[in-house]
């Protein structure tokens, strides 16, 4: 686990990137609680985890969604977040089971189900079939064609999501010891499932899960005009979990290169995220 490197935000905050990517904003001990303002050059595309892999997207994901398990600061170890616990029931390292957490909601209200979990992978594979089947049918013009961009390699190892009560179990293809980093990262984000569709990405601007911060506002890039976007995220009371994290509001300003970033906000440039991704910047107030 890697820091993004020397944030521009004083002591109020410590913003940890994971290796599975992704930031968490922990408290560091100071009491000030002003909202936090965090600026980034790496787009959100798509707030659904089910479509996107671009690295701006999964640093809100690792937010306003849970996963399995998680990444600690600190720790390159996966530990239980949505779930109570996680292991692998077979020595051949191809059926991993977890429990999940009980008194788990979404930003819905809905309580967080084993079957929501299924749900989310299979909404994934619903995706890649998707976009598969449209690429060959001949009777969709081109420009129509669904394109599929989310995390679908991540899941390809994954035969079949079964519910048992409130375990979930994953069998996987071939042995894979590394299956619970994946668990951990937002590709496997839990999402509502009667929030969303099973094969078409949600596109309107909210997002509804059971992570540490709600997404309260979300504007896109405006390429036209230069204007940036913006993510209100609001710390979650109901979230339940592994993650020790800051009750600091924090918005999140989407710049369109470094051109336009800090000469505007005054804030301090820190260094790029371990996946592809470019400066960023952060102040408070």
């Amino acid at each position: 686990m890697g820091a993004k490197g020397g944030i521009g935000i004083g002591l109020a905050v410590l913003l940890v990137v994971g290796a599975v990517g992704g930031w968490l904003l922990f408290a560091s001990g100071d009491d000030r609680q002003d909202p936090i303002v965090v600026g980034v050059t790496d787009r959100a595309d798509s707030l659904d985890p089910a479509y996107s892999y671009a690295a701006g997207s999964w640093d809100l994901y690792s937010n306003v969604f849970q996963s399995l398990l998680t990444l600690r600061a600190g720790s390159d170890t996966p530990v239980p977040d949505a779930a109570e616990s996680c292991e692998f029931t077979d020595n051949a390292f191809q059926v991993y089971r977890c429990t999940l957490r009980d008194g788990l909601t979404f930003s819905s209200g809905r309580e967080v189900t084993a079957e929501d979990v299924k749900f989310s992978v299979d909404r994934i594979h619903a995706m890649v079939r998707r976009a598969a089947e449209e690429r060959e049918d001949d009777s969709i013009p081109e420009e129509e064609k669904f394109v599929y961009t989310g995390p679908g390699s991540l899941v390809n190892g994954i035969e079949a999501v079964r519910v048992d009560g409130q375990d979930v179990i994953f069998e996987l293809g071939e042995p894979d010891v590394t299956f619970p980093y994946i668990l951990a990262g937002g590709a496997l984000s839990i999402v509502d499932r009667e929030e969303y569709e099973l094969d078409t990405p949600r596109d309107d601007g909210k997002a509804v899960g059971s992570g540490v911060y709600t997404l309260e506002e979300f504007r896109a890039v405006d390429d036209e005009s230069g204007e940036a976007g913006l993510a209100v995220l609001q710390p979650n009371p109901n979230y339940k979990g592994a993650k020790d994290v800051s009750a600091y509001p924090v918005t999140l300003r989407y710049y369109t290169g470094p051109d336009t970033r800090c000469s505007r906000t005054g804030c301090t440039t820190w260094a790029a995220s371990p996946r592809p991704s470019r400066p960023v910047c952060g102040s408070v107030g």
